[in-house]
């Protein structure tokens, strides 16, 4: 039986409440709107319904149109046929087409670069007559104007909408279907395989961690939907996700499916994130000890002597760094050794250089100066002493050499500047460095992005001229954000923690932002200027990379995200992939989740205080993180529980 789509209609006679009016047709046959239209066998007078509504005789459907056996028949109510096509929009051209559609563009033509991209509106006519300076007026409005159109979206909304357009015209054209503007019917066809079949696989027949599902989510339908209406929209046509077949449809796709998240990333709490940093200042932490013990070793000190360095012997000031030896079979009196400062060297400095190694040396638990690497609490011993110091001045004569080099040829050697008395550059301190700089920067964007709950586009839009150091504090302004599209900006503060070095678990956000600050100014050769980009994409040498106007890239969003997840990965994180393997549960949004899961674990946060530094507009999102956070230690079953047993 056929299963062409069918409408109902009923043959009472007299529409309710109005009685007197039997059988009379709908339409008036004088009316030019309502005449006859063989085109559509279900109007009044047309070959296909003859005599009208409710007057259609049995088995005289016509050809080409299926009459449905349907449900829900009861006395009164037949089966009216109507066509599985109607009729196609009047074509660009065509007498009473709707207002601002471009003849001879294509589908394709709406979209640039993979963006959905509104077409140029025709140029303003002139009036020649007008003098030069009013004609140059008029010229720059409508330059201005359609410079305002194309930012009336977001660019991630034109780029979504622009793959779903163009993925949409390929199925059209396999299809051998119109796509602009497209029938109803045929969209509604559209999303159903793209529900379905998307992937060849047909329906929720794939599957993810065991368990079957749908080749695509049913937000990313809607999303088809929306792009098609929107190109729909630019060229001057009625949106066809608003006929009530496509609407009808979606609803049964969205039941069918599920609306839950499949893709929602995992939160990174606390703990988690000082794993992730301590890989990432794993390159930092040798760096500052092997400038450290360069900086020693000019000043004397033996690998022996060195090995034997506890923190308790080290005092920092900011003219000096006082370091007490303790004595040995040998020499049984302690020495005192001091190295004084070198402000103009912010890098190499002697006080930097302790200071930098303090903050992230992983022996001071065991109170050792020198230790092997950042994930080890083992003393590094003389030999690997030795090593460093031949890894970094062989070309200058080795261990032997340094303490007769002058201090300004060793912090060259430091910061691998070549000097005349130094020669080429080391690879093995280029190497150190570059690996200081990424450090620098990823330690940077772990803590930016978990305190200030940042999604990764506000990472990536942050200027130097956003940020207000202060003595005690920095100031971050939000220019603009996912739900802040017109600019109306906020303000969020981070303040200084204070040194503990008792627990060096501590995580100092703004300490990571003065260190990636002194790194980058050291790179950049001067302070960074207040339009440049505050994390940017380095080099293989570890510098800020340019465009060809001399520039500081961008760090964009994607790869922003790819740190992440090489961090979660390298820290061990529960099902935790390298990037570029298979989906990763993190991403740079895990951060965000991850503060308002760790703030709202056993109350250190209100909903109140978390959505002011979120930026939430409704608790109902916070509420969702809150359940999470709390699931296994205060439940309402929990509590409902612990009740009844204390009753």
């Amino acid at each position: 039986m056929s299963s062409a789509p069918v409408h109902r209609t009923n043959t009472h006679p007299g529409k309710p409440g109005k009685p007197g009016k039997p059988g009379k047709p709908r339409g008036n046959a004088s009316n030019p709107k309502n005449a006859s239209n063989p085109a559509n066998p279900s109007s009044p007078g047309s070959p296909g319904c003859p005599g009208g509504v409710g007057e259609l005789p049995a088995g005289s459907a016509p050809a080409g149109v299926g009459v449905g056996a349907g449900f829900g028949e009861g006395e009164g109510a037949v089966i009216v046929p109507f066509p599985t096509r109607p009729e196609q929009p009047e074509q660009p051209g065509q007498p009473g087409q709707p207002r601002n559609t471009r003849s001879g563009f294509t589908i394709r033509d709406y979209v640039t670069n993979g963006m959905l991209t509104p077409p140029p509106t025709p140029q303003p006519g002139i009036n020649p007559d007008l003098p030069a300076d009013a004609a140059a007026r008029v010229q720059h409005e409508w330059e201005t104007a359609e410079q305002f159109r194309h930012v009336a979206s977001a660019d991630n909304t034109r780029r979504s909408y622009g793959s779903h357009v163009l993925a949409f015209a390929d199925w059209c054209d396999t299809a051998g279907e119109q796509a602009l503007p497209v029938d109803p019917y045929v969209l509604a066809r559209h999303i159903a395989w793209y529900a379905t079949n998307a992937t060849g696989q047909g329906p929720a027949t794939g599957s993810r961690n065991g368990q079957p599902h749908a080749p695509v989510s049913a937000s990313t339908v809607t999303a088809r939907v929306s792009a098609v209406n929107a190109v729909h929209r630019l060229a001057g046509y009625p949106p066809p996700g608003a006929d009530p077949h496509v609407s009808e449809v979606v609803i049964g796709i969205r039941k069918t499916l599920g609306t839950a998240s499949r893709l929602r990333k995992r939160a990174i709490d606390h703990a988690s994130l000082r794993a992730m940093i301590a890989h990432a200042q794993a390159g930092a932490y040798r760096l500052w000890r092997d400038r450290a013990i360069l900086w020693l070793r000019n000043a004397g000190a033996t690998c022996g002597e060195m090995s034997r360095v506890h923190w308790t012997g080290v005092h920092i000031t900011s003219e000096h760094v006082t370091v007490r030896i303790p004595g040995d079979n040998r020499r049984a009196k302690e020495r005192v050794i001091r190295i004084d400062a070198r402000p103009s060297a912010a890098d190499s400095c002697p006080t930097v250089v302790f200071t930098r190694m303090r903050d992230t040396a992983p022996g001071l638990s065991l109170n050792y100066v020198f230790v092997q690497d950042q994930n080890s609490h083992k003393a590094l011993s003389r030999q690997g002493i030795r090593l460093v110091c031949h890894r970094w001045c062989e070309h200058i004569g080795g261990y032997n050499a340094i303490p007769d080099t002058p201090r300004s040829d060793i912090a060259a050697v430091m910061t691998a500047v070549p000097r005349p008395r130094v020669g080429v550059r080391n690879p093995y301190a280029e190497e150190s460095i570059a690996a200081t700089s990424r450090a620098a920067r990823d330690s940077a964007i772990l803590t930016t992005g978990f305190y200030l709950a940042l999604r990764r586009s506000n990472l990536e839009a942050l200027n130097w001229g956003d940020l207000h150091f202060d003595t005690d504090s920095i100031t971050v302004h939000l220019r603009r954000s996912k739900t802040d599209q017109e600019g109306a900006g906020r303000t969020l503060w981070l303040p200084d923690l204070p040194p503990n070095l008792d627990d060096p678990s501590i995580v100092s956000p703004t300490a990571a932002l003065r260190r990636w600050r002194d790194t980058f100014q050291v790179l950049n050769g001067k302070p960074p200027a207040d339009n440049e980009p505050v994390f940017c994409p380095l080099t293989g040498s570890g510098h800020p990379q340019r465009n060809a106007a001399g520039r500081t890239r961008r760090l964009g969003a994607v790869m922003i995200n790819r740190i992440v997840q090489d961090y979660a990965w390298r820290a061990g994180l529960p099902d935790a992939t390298k990037p570029g393997t298979t989906r990763s549960p993190y991403g740079a949004h895990s951060l965000r989740a991850g503060f308002v899961t760790e703030s709202l674990r056993n109350s250190k946060l209100t909903i109140g205080e978390v959505m002011d530094i979120t930026g939430h507009t409704s608790p109902d999102m916070v509420l969702r993180y809150r359940r999470e956070a709390e699931q296994t230690t205060a439940t309402a079953i929990a509590k409902m529980i612990t009740s009844i047993n204390h009753t």
